[in-house]
């Protein structure tokens, strides 16, 4: 009860191939006095912004950075206390635009499956841009799995914006055998 207490549930209109989404926070913190663009980022959303876009950590520190560890570690207690994932066979993630394996949603993904002793098993797409502004690149189709799938999966993803990244893996997972499948974001945006 307490993971359903903590963290966001995400409405699953529109993408169906989904049994559950949960965020551990959204990227901002509402402030109803304020200007949405003045508002400041949550834990979860500071740590990804810091990783993304302000340190370029290198890979192989991630480990050791302590932004990385905060959202692994919360993304990781979600899988190990919630009823569902906890049941999961298999942990995924959504495949990064540039195609190296190397985003911070598939880290994450790997972190997530270390930490819980789940196997990951590689969501594979092409390269694409990134999934920015009003516009984000249409994915439908766009991933597969060269693995078959048995049981449930989680999709991890390092932020939830429409979802439909996440719904696109759980298609393609789906596909290759997986019969329930949760999506696990490290926030999840306002932007929908």
């Amino acid at each position: 009860m307490k993971v359903l207490l903590n963290h966001p549930a995400i409405p699953l209109a529109g993408l169906g191939n989904l049994n559950l989404a949960i965020a551990l926070d959204r990227y901002k913190t509402i402030n109803t006095r304020l200007p949405a663009s003045k508002w400041s980022n949550t834990r979860s959303g500071q740590a990804i912004n810091d990783l993304k876009y302000q340190r370029h950590t290198a890979t192989a520190m991630l480990r050791i950075d302590p932004d990385f560890h905060y959202l692994a570690n919360g993304l990781s207690d979600v899988v190990q206390s919630h009823p569902a994932y906890s049941r999961a066979s298999v942990v995924t993630s959504v495949p990064g635009s540039n195609g190296t394996g190397g985003s911070l949603g598939e880290l994450l993904g790997r972190a997530v499956a270390r930490k819980t002793g789940k196997p990951f098993v590689t969501a594979l797409g092409p390269l694409r841009g990134p999934r920015k502004g009003d516009n984000p690149p249409d994915v439908t189709g766009a991933f597969y799995f060269e693995d078959q799938i048995c049981g449930s999966c989680i999709v991890v993803d390092d932020v939830l914006w429409t979802g439909m990244s996440q719904n696109e893996t759980a298609r393609a997972a789906r596909a290759v055998g997986a019969t329930e499948v949760f999506g696990l974001a490290a926030a999840k945006t306002m932007r929908n």
